[in-house]
């Protein structure tokens, strides 16, 4: 008989542990597909970025619009200040967020796997305390 109430402590300890997993699979699995929908918001940000890039420049300064020494400068600046921090935020920031996304939905589907075949492994040995249980039970 003692040996029921120690395979029953067993069992409510292991189903205890069963739902936590379980708990931890959800959250992650919410986790990762949250993570998804930003990755292809972030991807089509970036799109739009390189598709809008060409409107850093405008409007042309022409001889008609604007001439002169002040023209000239107003033109570099553009050029070498305005385009380059523009493409930085779609080449560095938003490159690097995109990629520790990448990361971190790797690292969670590694870890949803862990948990699958924790969750698994558990039910199994769930399975056999039953069985054990029902030995006992029958003696």
């Amino acid at each position: 008989m003692e040996m029921l109430y120690v395979i029953d402590d067993q069992i409510s300890t292991l189903q205890s542990s069963i739902y936590s997993t379980n708990q931890q699979l959800i959250q992650k699995r919410d986790d990762l597909e949250r993570l998804k929908t930003l990755f292809g918001q972030l991807e089509d940000y970036q799109e739009e970025f390189k598709v809008n890039q060409k409107y850093c420049c405008d409007p042309e300064l022409s001889v008609h619009t604007w001439n002169g020494q002040l023209a000239t400068q107003f033109h570099l600046f553009r050029i070498e200040e305005i385009q380059t921090s523009y493409q930085s935020i779609s080449e560095y920031q938003l490159d690097g967020m995109i990629m520790q996304i990448a990361d971190k939905i790797a690292e969670i589907k590694a870890t949803i796997g862990d948990l699958q075949s924790d969750y698994a492994a558990k039910n199994a040995n769930l399975s056999d305390l039953k069985a054990q249980r029902r030995e006992e039970m029958a003696k």
